[in-house]
């Protein structure tokens, strides 16, 4: 009889046993990003700087074959996006997507059951909205940026190609470039300044240098060769005061938070965003209200590698 017992006991863990290796197995198939870095892979990175965008997915080849081959910018649990000024991936990585002629969707995604707030930008509950496409052209092992520039509901996509074989000329210096989204920005345009101190030693006082990099910078407009990134001395371990400026002048409109330290072989992307004057929301902006916190111009980076 205990043998017996025992038998049937012993059935009844193998079943437990199969019934979850089945659970599991089915929940691996569903798996919404499943699928391993395809051979011929481009890698893109996506920032989104619009004036009223909330928060952004951007998919690019969302299913073949009923595989999703890659879609970015999905927290899990409620799909909130890459919000303003957000970057994806974030760090020094890129997302990998099959390379030649694909599709670029920007989707701002459905928040049910996120109540609208007080805040100055509150979150609305409306449908999933496909808010812009265009080509996306990419070669096998090359890099790319793609920008999510305007104000609402105007918005365009801004394209950049990430040539990070500067490295492959010098070791010693670090590369940048820059780009201004700031969509008012004046006709004079932005200088993008890097003021350095040198700290003082037992023989010599500190000394403190400024050096413009880019000069008279307008809206969409950035490195003297587009797209380029130019080398700038590596600071090790001492913080750069990293300012935009008003062209030919001392008059400061941003500045990178906690400086920046200028790292030998790397290579950083700078950008402005926000608006002169700042707004609540910019949703449109004809309608938006000038705002000393809100959408205010903002200067900061990414690193590409």
């Amino acid at each position: 009889m205990k043998n017996t017992k025992q038998i049937i006991l012993n059935f009844f863990y193998f079943l437990l046993l199969v019934c979850g290796l089945i659970s599991c197995e089915k929940e691996h198939d569903v798996a919404p990003f499943e699928g391993a870095v395809p051979a011929n892979a481009a890698q893109l990175k996506f920032i989104n700087t619009a004036i009223g965008s909330l928060g952004i997915n951007f998919g690019v080849n969302m299913f073949i074959n009923d595989i999703k081959s890659s879609s970015v910018g999905v927290t899990i649990g409620l799909p909130i996006g890459t919000g303003h000024g957000g970057i994806y991936p974030i760090s020094a990585n890129y997302a990998a997507v099959p390379a030649g002629n694909q599709t670029l969707k920007l989707i701002m995604p459905f928040r049910a059951g996120i109540p609208a707030t007080a805040t100055a930008c509150p979150i609305p509950e409306s449908p999933t909205t496909t808010i812009a496409t265009t080509p996306l052209v990419t070669e096998a092992g090359k890099y790319y940026s793609r920008f999510l520039v305007g104000t609402a509901p105007s918005y365009s996509i801004f394209e950049a190609t990430d040539d990070l074989s500067v490295t492959n000329i010098n070791q010693t210096n670090a590369f940048i470039r820059f780009f201004n989204f700031i969509t008012n920005t004046p006709v004079t345009g932005y200088d993008l300044v890097f003021v350095r101190t040198r700290p003082a030693t037992l023989t010599t006082p500190a000394i403190t240098s400024t050096v413009k990099t880019f000069l008279g910078v307008r809206y969409l407009g950035g490195s003297p060769v587009f797209e380029a990134f130019i080398p700038i001395p590596a600071t090790e371990n001492i913080a750069d005061v990293v300012q935009l400026r008003v062209a030919g002048t001392t008059t400061v409109v941003a500045t990178v938070a906690n400086g920046f330290v200028a790292r030998p072989g790397r290579v950083y992307t700078f950008f402005a965003r926000g608006v002169v004057g700042g707004l609540t929301c910019g949703m449109p902006a004809a309608t938006a209200i000038p705002s000393a916190t809100a959408n205010i111009p903002v200067i900061t980076f990414y690193t590409n590698r």
